[in-house]
């Protein structure tokens, strides 16, 4: 948009140039009281939304936890003395790697299809 205006913003001038004629940025005192009560508005909307995107990581990481717990049960118990094959026991070691013990890493991986990176993040918010 500045570009098809042909506008520029000069920063060392405070100030917006369109087509050579300044327009000057108003400083913080010289705001109109009408845009100050916006300002503290939308900064208490920003604080509600980021308090609520908390809320919500915390209960998708509590489902995605206990969703994992409850089927690395299942799959433990599913498993048995199954072989794995040379594929599977190299994500094993990713995960030892990463701190896990090797039951762990293969409870974590048994509950997310042996996918590495979801199982790599369940290790890690536990």
């Amino acid at each position: 948009m500045l570009k098809r205006h042909q506008a520029s913003i000069d920063l060392s001038k405070n100030a917006l140039i369109i087509q050579g004629r300044e327009i000057r940025f108003l400083n913080e005192h010289e705001l109109p009281d009408q845009a100050r009560e916006e300002e503290d508005q939308s900064e208490q909307e920003i604080e509600k939304a980021k308090a609520q995107s908390l809320l919500s990581n915390d209960n998708s990481q509590k489902v995605i936890s206990d969703t994992a717990q409850k089927s690395s049960s299942q799959n433990l118990s599913n498993q048995g003395n199954d072989t794995l094959n040379e594929e599977r026991r190299n994500k094993v070691k990713v995960l030892v790697g990463l701190g896990a013990d090797e039951e762990q890493a293969k409870s974590l991986l048994g509950s997310t299809d042996w996918n590495v990176e979801l199982a790599a993040s369940l290790l890690f918010s536990q």
